[in-house]
């Protein structure tokens, strides 16, 4: 795990989570990184909506598994006075990066191992969502949340 990731010149904080079936397979950090920041880049071209105000801010989980990738990325938003979730999830088989698609709502967003990581790290957005002040932001109500 790699906490507190800023991506797309510091405007996206996220927690990364990686999980490797293979124990034996070493993947890079960097690997990852670019990952992530390329989903990134796809959230913010083709699935944001002016009706939300988005803090850009959550967290991802990156899970090299027998088949594939599986790419998840989880963010805090506002609509209106209603404090939200969003999930934009990706897949590729094999390692093939290059090949990474955004899924639809037919495709499961995460697998039996993420679900615990998943509960622990909702809970600490909802913790972010009650304690966050009106002068201060989500992103840094989150920072301060998740390092303690």
């Amino acid at each position: 795990m790699k906490s507190a990731v800023w991506f797309l010149n510091n405007t996206w904080l996220l927690d990364v989570y990686t999980i490797i079936y293979n124990e034996k397979e070493t993947i890079l950090e960097e690997c990852v990184k670019s990952i992530v920041d390329r989903c990134v880049h796809e959230i913010e071209k083709k699935c944001m909506s002016n009706e939300f105000e988005y803090a850009r801010t959550g967290f991802s989980f990156v899970h090299f598994g027998r088949r594939g990738i599986t790419v998840s990325i989880w963010h805090l938003g506002n609509w209106g006075q209603t404090n939200e979730v969003f999930c934009c999830s990706w897949y590729c088989y094999g390692r093939n990066i290059s090949g990474m698609e955004l899924l639809d709502s037919a495709e499961p967003i995460l697998s039996k191992y993420e679900i615990r990581l998943l509960e622990k790290k909702l809970e600490q957005c909802d913790l972010v969502f009650d304690l966050v002040k009106p002068e201060e932001e989500i992103q840094q109500c989150y920072l301060r949340i998740t390092s303690e």
